[in-house]
């Protein structure tokens, strides 16, 4: 009879717990949304990846028409090959200030097949004018541009044992973040999953790494980000109003939680 008090006790404990987690979560995820909710207008940067033979000229373009979704500052990435050993490199062309002032008269000179850029409007004004926050952000096996908010980075760099910098922004340190976990599995598809698995927030995402680009969008599809197939490639961009006119091109939005990768071959 003991044993039998003990067991229905245990399984009542058990529930208990588990109703108790799931109210937990639930109240979370309300807080959550109210976070989300609270950064959604007019806090959005501009992003936007380009294979093409021409990405060099056509991200200068693009960026340029960003323009407005981003004040703070601007940048292009682009990947041209090295002929004698065939190896990717990131050549950045980035600078603090609007896209129509950074990029007015600019031109990139070296030919590429593959660009992203980004406009930035900083939701944290400390935060505006420093260098290190200013994308596209190069790390040692990729380079990346993040448009949106992660509101609990500060716990998911402790989850990771990453230090916490509050001078840094939270697209800074999902950089980080990610580059430790390519570093593990040596794997985008693993990694990209995990990120719109696990970690909350409103954002899209356009990674470039050996000559292929990836675009994720967050779970509850809050971030914008359309992807276009032209003759010659691919556009992925925040708004399709920063193409140019005359490019023939089919698009399509990406859904919440998706995740696509687009190659130069």
């Amino acid at each position: 009879g003991g044993n039998s008090r003990a067991s229905r006790g245990s399984l009542f404990d058990c529930r208990h717990s588990c109703i108790s987690i799931r109210l937990k979560t639930y109240m979370y995820n309300i807080k959550y949304l109210f976070i989300v909710q609270s950064i959604m207008i007019n806090h959005n940067c501009g992003i936007f990846g380009i294979v093409d033979s021409n990405a060099s000229i056509l991200s200068v373009d693009i960026i340029k028409k960003l323009d407005h979704r981003g004040h703070d500052s601007a940048g292009i990435v682009i990947c041209p090959t090295i002929d004698s050993t065939n190896k990717k490199i990131f050549v950045e062309h980035k600078m603090i200030g609007s896209s129509s002032d950074v990029f007015n008269g600019y031109t990139i000179d070296e030919p590429a097949n593959i660009a992203i850029g980004h406009t930035r409007y900083s939701t944290i004004t400390n935060k505006a004018n420093i260098m290190a926050n200013t994308q596209p952000f190069v790390f040692e096996k990729f380079a990346m541009v993040h448009n949106g908010n992660i509101p609990l980075i500060n716990k998911y760099c402790h989850e990771f044992d990453i230090e916490y910098d509050s001078e840094l922004s939270d697209s800074y340190l999902l950089g980080v973040i990610i580059s430790g976990l390519y570093h593990i599995d040596n794997n985008w598809a693993k990694v990209l999953n995990y990120i719109v698995d696990n970690l909350l927030g409103a954002y899209s995402l356009i990674i470039l790494s050996d000559g292929i680009m990836y675009a994720l969008r967050d779970k509850y599809g809050i971030r914008p980000l359309t992807y276009g197939v032209t003759d010659s490639g691919y556009i992925i961009v925040s708004e399709t109003h920063a193409v140019p006119k005359d490019i023939d091109i089919i698009y399509t939005d990406m859904d919440p939680g998706e995740i696509l990768s687009f190659s130069e071959h």
